[in-house]
């Protein structure tokens, strides 16, 4: 913009040529933006702790440094084009390692309503459950929604099921929700009543998101590494 033609001026540089390298130099900046969306712990939620909260810190101070090298186009040396694309994903790694976790291990196993009830028993405190379900809305369209449900303290099945607003009842083989509890979590969700539940998914044990520091560091040294021989040898 006018920034632009104000720096050529002073450097007596041509303003188009400055205009471009300054909207490349921004396109950078805006990929920060989504990454407190994906990894919203970077916005101080979801933290469980001093260490957690280190760890975040950390992670997120080196992904924007290693982010700056790899789209700069320098590190210890000039990059080469896989180097910088090793830089790139050792950034998205430390500012989302979830990502990785979840193609490990899913955030969350689909089971049928049936094996669900002594799983949702079991589940902790303050847990959420994921219910996929369809049928007709009151304008008559049919939907499928899919909503998360707070089951509260741990309970019997019904209790749980109550608490996230839901009653359900099953059929040859089928689940149906039976009531929907007014003012409750599946209402307010737009869950109706003799919606058919297609899928019930509980929270899957998950591996640190943390250990994919590990790999991430490890690629990292071995990028340093390289680049100090080769300045070194250049020297």
């Amino acid at each position: 913009g006018l920034a632009s033609f104000a720096a050529a001026a002073i450097s007596r540089a041509d303003p188009i040529k400055t205009g471009i390298a300054a909207f490349a130099y921004s396109l950078r900046t805006v990929v920060l933006p989504f990454l407190f969306i994906f990894n919203t712990k970077l916005l101080l939620i979801g933290i469980e702790g001093p260490i957690d909260l280190a760890l975040t810190v950390l992670g997120a101070v080196t992904a924007v440094l290693v982010f700056a090298a790899a789209t700069q186009g320098y590190f210890v040396a000039r990059n080469k084009l896989w180097e910088s694309a090793v830089l790139l994903l050792v950034a998205f790694t430390l500012f989302r390692p979830q990502y990785w976790v979840d193609q490990i291990a899913p955030p969350f196993q689909t089971v049928p309503y049936t094996e669900a009830v002594p799983l949702i028993e079991g589940a902790a405190a303050d847990v959420s459950l994921r219910l996929t379900a369809t049928g007709e809305t009151l304008e008559g369209d049919i939907e499928t929604r899919t909503v998360l449900l707070p089951l509260g303290e741990q309970a019997p099945v019904d209790v749980r099921l109550e608490h996230a607003g839901l009653i359900l009842r099953t059929e040859e083989g089928s689940t149906f929700v039976d009531d929907v509890v007014f003012g409750g979590p599946a209402g307010e969700a737009g869950i109706d009543f003799d919606w058919e539940v297609l899928s019930i998914e509980l929270p899957n044990d998950q591996p640190n998101a943390y250990f994919m520091y590990l790999p991430a560091g490890a690629l990292l040294l071995g990028v340093w590494v390289m680049q100090r021989r080769r300045r070194i040898m250049s020297a």
